[in-house]
């Protein structure tokens, strides 16, 4: 039997855990988060490229709201910053590495403080809205761990699709 790891926005397969053995379901912020800033064993700027694709391709990021280079540059060196120190790996991390950045970069960096602005706004609900209660803190098992078993991530409580959306990784 192969494991899977099944994302829903709606609530509507909890039945497979009564029709399939060992599956276990989680609801963010209760018993499932994610820590985006931790890189694993992964090189924290491969990392945070990684990040930056994952939200911007995801379309987690508003559509209507695109990134300019400079954005881009910018966000991805704070993740970078964020994800290469192990006590600064969560949202007030984030908050103190855009504050350092603007220190050390506003002479650099032309309107540097409204690139830092409008970075903020866009993963807002990552850091302060609905989803943070995904991306927080966490000590939850290690990942790769995820994908050995079945797993029901039901992220209903949370978010609310106009599309039947669904992920199946498996």
């Amino acid at each position: 039997q192969v494991p899977f790891f099944l994302v829903e926005f709606k609530g509507e397969y909890h039945f497979l855990q009564k029709k399939i053995d060992d599956v276990l379901i989680y609801w963010p912020g209760e018993n499932f988060s994610i820590n985006i800033f931790n890189p694993g064993k992964a090189n924290p700027m491969i990392h945070a490229e990684r990040v930056f694709d994952i939200l911007k391709s995801g379309k987690f990021i508003d559509e209507s709201s695109e990134f300019s280079p400079q954005m881009e540059k910018v966000l991805v060196e704070i993740l970078t910053k964020v994800c290469k120190s192990k006590k600064f790996q969560n949202w007030e991390g984030f908050e103190y590495y855009c504050e350092w950045y603007l220190r050390e970069n506003k002479r650099h960096i032309p309107m540097l403080n409204q690139t830092l602005i409008s970075i903020k706004n866009r993963i807002r609900r990552f850091s302060k809205g609905p989803l943070k209660a995904l991306f927080e803190d966490n000590d939850f098992p290690n990942v790769q761990d995820l994908f050995k078993k079945n797993i029901l991530l039901d992220l209903s409580s949370i978010i609310l699709f106009k599309y039947d959306f669904k992920i199946f990784v498996g």
